[in-house]
């Protein structure tokens, strides 16, 4: 059904969690293809393609396109900070995940995100802070991706006696 968005969302979305990223890119790519304005599913692929170095410059564009469609949501933020954490440009990353914490409140996954960002600056009490509060909010039973699983074994070693 290669005409059905809410299936190949549904299977795009499937695969990720699985960690089978290539299929995942592959249907979230069909879907951009049917629906080129879906914020979702312009993320989700960002998100997709961010765990590929030599993918991440396609990917900064895939998330500034759905910024440009639906404004500075956290959510949104907090992808284009991660891809630029994920490239080491952790001062311009900080902003962003920021601004998606403050206004995502209780989301682990963009204290995580800003943790890795304050500690890639040289700021290890924020990121030790950032990184508590993620592991509070349950950061591990959430599906992270391979990238930040990296990540976060590294900033637990790091910052976590």
């Amino acid at each position: 059904h290669p005409q059905d968005s809410r299936l190949l969302y549904a299977v795009a979305t499937l695969r990720a969690v699985q960690g089978r990223y290539e299929e995942s890119i592959k249907h979230y790519r069909s879907l951009v293809k049917l629906e080129h304005r879906n914020v979702t599913t312009l993320n989700n692929l960002a998100v997709m393609l961010a765990e590929v170095p030599e993918s991440r410059a396609e990917s900064l564009q895939l998330v500034d396109k759905a910024i440009d469609i639906a404004g500075q949501q956290p959510g949104l933020l907090d992808t284009k900070g991660t891809i630029l954490v994920y490239q080491g440009e952790f001062q311009r990353a900080l902003f962003l995940l920021e601004a998606a914490a403050r206004e995502a409140g209780t989301a682990a996954r963009h204290r995580f995100h800003l943790a890795a960002a304050y500690h890639g600056g040289g700021e290890a009490t924020k990121a030790r802070q950032q990184l508590l509060s993620a592991i509070d909010m349950n950061l591990e039973k959430q599906v992270l991706t391979p990238t930040d699983l990296r990540i976060l074994s590294d900033l637990k070693a790091a910052l976590i006696p």
